[in-house]
């Protein structure tokens, strides 16, 4: 057993310094991920705010920007400014140049039947919109790894894009505001964060008590990526979405417990929808290889409805989407909307070398996509 030194020289406290952490990773109990910041290193603090008021319709979104500051930054941690009773969901993008002139506020739901106009892209020049973060029910701040982050700046994203969507009309008089307030680092992270985003378009029949939908596609680039945190988003008619892998072909037991049923499916991480819509830090790092399939799940529950919900943007419609934070040496932003058979690759967002690394999946023109 260890015993305090009682000597208080320099030489003396750094050998029990040395000495605590050794048995602290032979113990196993050395920490893995941090659960707060260092506000030392914060060094700017970008605002993202809309005026409740905008809110003049149902189903409305709307959406703020700002432009990054010159140099060398990446994303520590996010402080969310709203509240469900409001809003509905925010989104956060990024952008690699400016934001798309053509984006404004819209009402009716977007994409949804008999809905209002659509988005169109979110950023200028390109159909490209690489996912950050996402909140919603009230989900927490949240932070990042040690020297881990989203890169902004030169390095990065030269612009940030936040939509937030208010199910209700709000009062033409009201002086709130809500939104994301996001919080920078100076500097280059040792790992650069990233998000895979699975989303599709589908069709649920009604009065059945379980309906499942599922979108799988195989990690086809070169670099290893490890997974820090997951997000799950439905709406009033999930119960359920969670997320499996099939490696190579086969299953793996790497972080989980081989299956028993001979399906070679192995779950990952799963989570309630009607839970705040957090990003779920994993209890370990979780290593996503090249040849991975990864398959997400939502299960609904159909039983109070008499005719077909679709997926879409409005409060009627639904939603199946999962996003896994994960971070390597370059950013790897990716999108799932690969349906059920397993042929499709994920799709790139953004990485720098994406080119020699990627080509489109087969059925990605036919798949309508809904982001939440």
């Amino acid at each position: 057993m260890l015993e305090q030194p009682r000597s208080s020289s320099g030489a003396r406290q750094r050998h029990w310094a040395a000495a605590l952490a050794t048995a602290a990773l032979l113990l196993g109990c050395a920490p893995r991920y941090t659960t707060a910041v260092d506000v030392r290193a914060t060094e700017t603090a970008i605002s993202l705010m809309t005026n409740d008021a905008v809110a003049e319709q149902m189903d409305t979104y709307t959406y703020t920007s700002a432009s990054m500051p010159a140099g060398n930054h990446y994303i520590r941690w996010f402080e969310p400014k709203a509240d469900m009773a409001v809003v509905h969901h925010m989104l956060l993008f990024g952008c690699e140049g400016e934001v798309s002139p053509t984006l404004h506020t819209r009402s009716g739901g977007m994409f949804s039947a008999g809905g209002g106009e659509p988005r169109g892209n979110v950023c200028d020049n390109t159909g490209n919109e690489p996912f950050i973060f996402g909140w919603g029910k009230n989900a927490p701040p949240l932070y990042l790894p040690e020297n881990t982050g989203f890169r902004v700046g030169d390095g990065g994203f030269r612009s940030l894009v936040l939509e937030v969507h208010y199910l209700e009309p709000q009062s033409k008089q009201a002086v709130t505001r809500s939104g994301l307030m996001v919080h920078l680092a100076l500097g280059v992270p040792a790992h650069a964060m990233s998000v895979l985003a699975f989303a599709q378009g589908f069709s649920l029949p009604p009065r059945q008590p379980q309906v499942l939908v599922t979108n799988t596609c195989c990690y086809a680039m070169a670099r290893p990526l490890t997974a820090f945190a997951f997000r799950v988003h439905t709406h009033a008619l999930g119960r359920e979405v969670f997320l499996e892998r099939l490696v190579a072909g086969r299953s793996t037991a790497v972080n989980t417990t081989e299956p028993a049923d001979g399906s070679g499916l192995v779950r990952l991480m799963g989570r309630d929808p009607q839970l705040p819509q957090l990003f779920e830090a994993l209890p370990a790092p979780l290593v996503i290889r090249p040849g991975d399939k990864l398959r997400a799940t939502c299960v609904f529950d159909t039983g109070a409805r008499t005719t077909y919900t679709e997926a879409g943007w409005g409060q009627g419609d639904e939603m199946c989407n999962l996003y896994l934070m994960v971070h390597a040496e370059e950013p790897t932003y990716m999108g799932c909307a690969g349906g059920s058979d397993g042929t499709s690759r994920f799709s790139v967002q953004h990485s720098p070398d994406a080119a020699a690394a990627y080509r489109a999946a087969p059925d990605a023109d036919r798949v309508s996509v809904h982001v939440v």
